[in-house]
């Protein structure tokens, strides 16, 4: 098992853990657990076993002698562990189920793009070819038209920053109009560099005005596309179409002319800061040269690779693709901690439960055995099967109740520590509570099943001929 759970970390464990790959069952991990595995069934074996060497002989033969001292000295001493073990239990799946809902809320998150069918890859262009804003620029408007006519091609775009790759640049603005305050701090934006098609490429929705058009160049005006962040914080009960936005760097104005989703960068966990986007046919920066495309196609995404790096060697055979990756992919292995995590304490909530419900079904088992006399003298003076049925379960939802009720309260004690790793759902949720304390109630009922049925089924004549 210690062998195959390595196996399976090392598979759906974030491949930026540092040397996962190598990770294997260590010697002396694998010995300390071992050693620890004997001193626990040491320890508590030890207690049976000198309640076992303090038998009296003459009073265990005797007919009243109906319990075995072995296990009866202590009923509830063994009952409190099984408690215990509940308690423990509830608060490993309730932790495990709070970050299973918090990864599903991650899922469903808007992240600002469709990922699916987008097919990504890098750009480089060598300065000695391409040494100033004019190549670059030319580059783009040969590469972008052809990137489009590739047959499965929808549409294609380029950018500075691709979503779940990374931060994007920043930069200070100041918002035309508006006398700056004394005190005020400068106003620090994203700031992303974009060609014509990028939002249809990535699937973000223009939800007021326009995107950048190739008509958009050096010799008209400046024009700026913001996400809906930016807009709430500088224009909240007013149109932010048509208003202006001057970064230091520029020294004439870019009108706002559309607004649009804001767009996750590093995780799907973040909340979108303020963020501007210009087209690079007006800011042909040096750092264009290296550049991330971005191309939406209709069906997988793989199909297209080959025409696509036609199109590119057929402007410049001497520039490869780097980085192939689809933004499917580049989302999937943002998540790859949020998975881990998850998939993680799932499997020792699970474990937990498991262990939970051995002890229960042996201490049940074992009180039917050592109340075998009882039940028999029940039966002979009347008891019905199902009243004997009835008292076992009761019996094991008795010892589960008040585990259930411990891990309740511990597990909200332990809700501040994860409060940092919850997206969308709160450390006490009540619907994870609920759903968790109804699941370990009906493990102590399928628990105490088997020794009901076998209690409900104890002939009294031969209960009592064994006595």
């Amino acid at each position: 098992m210690a062998l195959a759970g390595v196996r399976i970390v090392k598979v759906f464990g974030p491949k930026t853990l540092p040397r996962l790959i190598e990770a294997g069952v260590d010697l002396r991990v694998f010995a300390f657990a071992f050693a620890i595995t004997l001193l626990t069934g040491i320890l508590f074996g030890l207690m049976p076993a000198l309640g076992a060497a303090r038998t009296n002989l003459v009073e265990s033969l005797k007919e009243s002698g109906q319990k075995s001292a072995a296990g009866a000295t202590h009923p509830r001493l063994r009952s409190a562990f099984v408690v215990a073990q509940v308690a423990l239990a509830l608060v490993l799946v309730i932790a495990s189920g709070l970050l299973v809902r918090t990864f599903y809320h991650l899922l469903a998150a808007d992240a600002g793009f469709r990922p699916e069918h987008v097919l990504t890859f890098e750009i480089s262009l060598p300065s000695t070819k391409y040494p100033d804003r004019g190549t670059i620029a030319r580059f783009y408007q040969q590469a972008l038209p052809l990137l489009r006519s590739i047959p499965g091609v929808e549409s294609a775009g380029i950018t500075e920053a691709i979503p779940m790759g990374g931060a994007t640049e920043s930069t200070g603005i100041r918002i035309v109009g508006r006398a700056a305050r004394k005190g005020d701090r400068p106003t620090i934006v994203n700031y992303t560099v974009i060609s014509p098609g990028l939002f249809a490429s990535l699937g973000t929705p223009i939800l007021r005005g326009r995107e950048v058009l190739d008509s958009d160049v050096l010799s008209a005006p400046p024009v700026t596309v913001i996400n809906r962040a930016l807009a709430r914080q500088y224009w909240p009960n007013e149109d932010p179409i048509g208003k202006q936005i001057l970064v230091p760097s520029q020294r004439i104005p870019a009108t706002i002319v559309g607004i649009v989703a804001d767009i996750k960068h590093s995780s799907l966990r973040e909340v979108p800061g303020p963020e501007m986007f210009e087209p690079y046919t007006q800011n042909v920066w040096p750092s264009l040269a290296l550049i991330q495309v971005v191309v939406r196609t209709r069906s997988e995404p793989a199909a297209v690779i080959e025409d696509t790096r036609k199109v590119i060697r057929q402007i410049d055979s001497g520039i490869p693709l780097a980085k192939v990756s689809t933004l499917l992919t580049l989302t999937s292995t943002a998540m790859a901690g949020e998975r881990f995590s998850m998939l993680l304490v799932s499997s020792f909530g699970i474990l937990a439960v498991l262990l939970a419900a051995v002890g229960l079904y042996g201490v049940i088992s074992y009180s039917v055995a050592q109340r075998t006399r009882e039940i028999g003298i029940r039966v002979a003076l009347g008891a019905q099967r199902g009243d004997v049925f009835r008292m076992i379960i009761g019996y094991g939802l008795g010892l589960s109740g008040p585990g259930i009720l411990i891990g309740i309260v511990a597990a909200l004690g332990m809700g501040r520590i994860l409060t940092s790793f919850l997206y969308g759902v709160s450390a006490s949720d009540p619907l994870t509570f609920f759903s968790v304390s109804a699941l370990l109630a009906v493990i102590a009922v399928g628990a105490s099943l088997f020794p009901a049925h076998r209690a409900a089924s104890i002939n009294p004549v031969e209960a009592l001929r064994m006595e």
